[in-house]
């Protein structure tokens, strides 16, 4: 597993998780929290559900649970509630009224402090419900991986390793974002790739990300690397000398930290009213991705939405949206005092063999709107053409292949047919603009470099443009 890291490092993959957007680890980490927020619920009213794994396993899960609820344990039901209540009245009241008291945030570890009470009272009164258990003490002795194992651990190997990758990078971004971090996806492969070689040579699982565990971090107020050194130094503590302590500490004490926890993303629901306003497409990234993720599972899920991105992306690189924007010409009683005017297209997106209809299409109607003006004369009618710029606004226009410079030709001549107006070119990349003129479409004499500038080049102080 480390040796696909590595070499999935060494490859340099990491671009494919330019396509893990905010809204697709938005959904998927709701998604994965709802998984977490159930398997918690068995511990919470401890009974014993085993659920059939595979797609659709959660649904099988909530079966389960409903039918084992008139078998749940009172007290340790009872004990769950308090735990979760005590925590909220902490984080949610608590909490923000020493902020505002003393103008910190001070980090209170409530976490530890239930961990540490609920310990001791179990201990004291030998509680009847399930516990820790006995923890082993002391590391285990490092072996050499059996030889004979590698090629069949090949074809597993890649599938976890893919699904722990992308699984750290998503949730990396999430708190990246929250946090206000910057992260390195090539560094984080290396990261897990060299970790997950030294790991091998213990009997472990293999290196993963855990939701539930970085959100109790968060949630004490866990933001830079260094509070890694205090857990792992605990964490050490804990296997090496004080383990036995933590023998009597409920399990479900353990489920109401996690369910806490989660609170910040299941309320990520809020987002979604906010994405549809902002962008449809995102909006229904972050919905397949929760979808997919809950009614799934966690892996398959990450994976569908992975494809629904690209997906999105091939259908707004085929239907981008384009506008028009106009000067009407103003008519006074002497037809050769017309004041001059003007027609600023701008195509969003890249024009290639996918998307060239709708740019003919944009073009078309453009014109016809454009035409769309009072009857006038004949000799009026060739005063305003003769004073008409058509201004190509280029700026989102990053990329043009061969099919799109056809079209762009095509729709140059209907131009000049149909309003033979002089045409211009504005805010446009070098490598376009040389493929513009290597193709006679434009010329250096009509290319400028901002919208504004090739307004005022038809612009006079005694012809004011009103933009409609």
């Amino acid at each position: 597993m480390a040796d696909m890291m590595l070499i999935i490092g060494a490859l340099r993959l990491n671009f494919l998780f330019a396509y893990f957007s905010d809204p697709l680890v938005g959904g998927f980490s709701t998604g994965a929290s709802v998984h977490v927020l159930v398997s918690q619920i068995s511990n919470v009213l401890n009974v014993e559900v085993r659920a059939v794994n595979g797609p659709g396993f959660i649904f099988d899960l909530f079966v389960k649970l409903g039918a084992s609820l008139p078998l749940c344990d009172f007290h340790t039901l009872t004990l769950s509630i308090i735990s979760i209540v005590s925590l909220l009245i902490c984080k949610e009241m608590i909490n923000p009224a020493i902020r505002s008291k003393t103008g910190r945030k001070i980090p209170i570890p409530y976490d530890l402090l239930l961990i540490f009470v609920t310990t001791v009272l179990s201990y004291t009164f030998a509680w009847e419900m399930p516990i820790v258990g006995d923890v082993p003490k002391g590391f285990p002795h490092p072996l050499l991986p059996v030889p004979k194992l590698i090629l069949n651990s090949i074809s597993p190997a890649i599938t976890i390793s893919i699904a722990t990758l992308t699984l750290h990078i998503s949730i990396t971004k999430m708190f990246a974002k929250q946090l206000g971090y910057k992260i390195d996806p090539g560094q984080e492969i290396y990261a897990l790739g060299f970790t997950s070689l030294i790991s091998g040579f213990f009997p472990t699982y293999p290196t993963s990300p855990g939701l539930s565990r970085t959100l109790v971090g968060i949630e004490n107020g866990s933001k830079t690397q260094l509070t890694a050194v205090s857990t792992c130094a605990l964490l050490l503590a804990v296997i090496l000398y004080i383990g036995p302590f933590f023998k009597h500490l409920p399990i479900c004490v353990l489920s109401s930290i996690i369910i806490v926890a989660l609170r910040p993303m299941i309320m990520k629901f809020k987002d979604i009213p906010k994405l549809w306003n902002l962008s449809k497409y995102d909006c229904l990234t972050w919905i397949v991705s929760f979808t997919t993720t809950v009614a799934i599972d966690v892996t398959f899920g990450l994976i569908l939405s992975f494809c629904f991105a690209l997906f999105s992306v091939i259908l707004r690189t085929q239907w981008p949206s384009w506008s028009a924007q106009f000067s009407r010409p103003q008519y006074p009683s002497d037809p050769t005092t017309i004041s001059p005017s003007y027609c600023i297209f701008k195509f969003d997106g890249i024009l290639i063999f996918t998307n060239f209809e709708e740019f003919k299409n944009g073009i078309h109607q453009t014109l016809d709107e454009f035409l769309n003006r009072p009857t006038l004369t004949s000799s009026e009618d060739n005063i305003v053409h003769s004073k008409s710029k058509f201004i190509f606004d280029c700026s989102a226009m990053s990329e043009i292949d061969s099919v799109g410079l056809q079209a762009f030709q095509e729709v140059v001549q209907e131009i000049s047919q149909r309003i033979n107006a002089t045409i211009a070119f504005a805010s446009i990349n070098y490598i376009t603009s040389m493929k513009l003129m290597q193709n006679n479409i434009a010329t250096r004499n009509n290319i400028y470099s901002t919208v504004e500038e090739a307004i005022n080049s038809i612009s006079t102080p005694n012809s004011p443009l009103s933009i409609t």
